[in-house]
């Protein structure tokens, strides 16, 4: 008896702390704006795919003609797939997700551009026994070829917008498709940019796999793997040269800027302790980075910055801060002219008493 009077209890206090949970999260609406968010990660992926595989089963010779019929068959239908798939979606959304699914193509497009530039970066490398100077290099060991430390930057990079993400399962859907815009714009701005650099002036590589005699050195051979190379796109970060500005900081430092914001804005409560965890993750990276020598100091202070600057400036968004404060300020001033010297009711010149 006393052991069914404990299951009864314990059976009240889950069903309880169940209610609560109901009360907080709309549970059907969650599981609903995941199956969206997954398709839309599905239709970037077939994105990446057919590009591809446009490349390697009809533009690659060896590849076409050991079955061209095959292949240009397998190609049109993931295109049709894709497309039609594309079309549907896009038909059956609310305009809150249909924002986020433009977001997500914007950034996959521009991600596409950057690794493109990455990969001519890693081509024009140019391999050498040890890196440049830099004395992040002199203050922080370096790992192991094969420490178990090595992948944990990259980990905590692709981890971070997904663990904000959870945060914002308590809003609304319009406040939370809100700010996964927020942020992928944020995103698609700092790799847009990073397209400019990266392949500009080629540094050796840190990296060991990039170092001189290093058998895991594999860089792009022909134009073909310049534009298929797709590696940083699912985690695969192997190239060489591609350094400045890091792109892991940019990252981390968009989605902890923009998931603080938002927790400062929404409760106010420990807004200090937040800020302080935000810093010691985002150091945390960039030691990571440079103890794992995948990035030179000065990549990842350039990163910080840029990546600041521009969350300052594109937040709420396309358009920059200051051109909107711009216009926002010749409207107040030609407001008030009008208010001053023009009757709107009348549609008259007010008189103006000259002294």
């Amino acid at each position: 008896m006393a052991i069914n009077g404990y299951y009864k209890t314990r059976s009240k206090e889950i069903s309880s702390t169940w209610s609560k949970i109901r009360n907080v999260l709309n549970v059907r609406e969650i599981i609903g704006f995941s199956g969206w968010f997954a398709t839309f990660a599905f239709l970037q992926f077939l994105f990446f795919s057919v590009w591809v595989l446009f490349f390697t089963l009809l533009i690659r010779e060896e590849s076409f003609a050991a079955s061209p019929f095959q292949n240009t068959l397998q190609w049109i239908c993931l295109t049709t797939f894709y497309v039609n798939l594309r079309k549907f979606v896009r038909k059956a959304i609310c305009p809150d997700l249909l924002n986020v699914q433009e977001h997500a193509e914007i950034f996959a497009a521009t991600s596409l551009v950057m690794i493109f530039s990455v990969n001519i970066a890693s081509y024009l490398h140019t391999p050498t026994e040890e890196p440049l100077y830099d004395l992040g290099y002199a203050l922080v060991p370096e790992q192991d070829l094969h420490s178990k430390w090595r992948s944990l930057s990259d980990t905590m990079t692709m981890a971070l917008p997904f663990l904000c993400i959870v945060q914002t399962l308590p809003l609304s859907r319009p406040e939370r498709c809100k700010l996964i815009c927020h942020f992928l714009r944020l995103a698609t701005l700092c790799y847009g940019l990073r397209t400019f650099t990266v392949a500009l002036t080629s540094l050796p590589g840190p990296a060991p796999h990039c170092r001189l005699g290093s058998n895991e050195y594999d860089p792009p051979k022909d134009w073909i793997d310049i534009v298929t190379r797709l590696g940083p796109a699912h985690g695969k970060f192997n190239t060489c040269g591609d350094l400045l500005y890091s792109g892991h900081i940019c990252y981390v430092n968009s989605a902890l800027l923009l998931y603080l914001r938002q927790m400062d804005a929404r409760f106010q409560n420990y807004s200090r302790t937040r800020w302080l965890f935000g810093f010691s993750y985002l150091f945390t990276v960039a030691i990571l980075c440079i103890s794992g020598r995948k990035h030179y100091t000065i990549d990842i202070v350039l990163g910080i910055i840029i990546s600041t600057l521009i969350f300052f400036h594109f937040e709420h968004s396309w358009i920059p801060l200051f051109i909107q404060y711009e216009d926002q300020y010749k409207k107040s001033k030609k407001e008030k002219y009008e208010d001053n010297f023009y009757d709107v009711e009348q549609g008259n010149p007010k008189a103006i008493v000259t002294l």
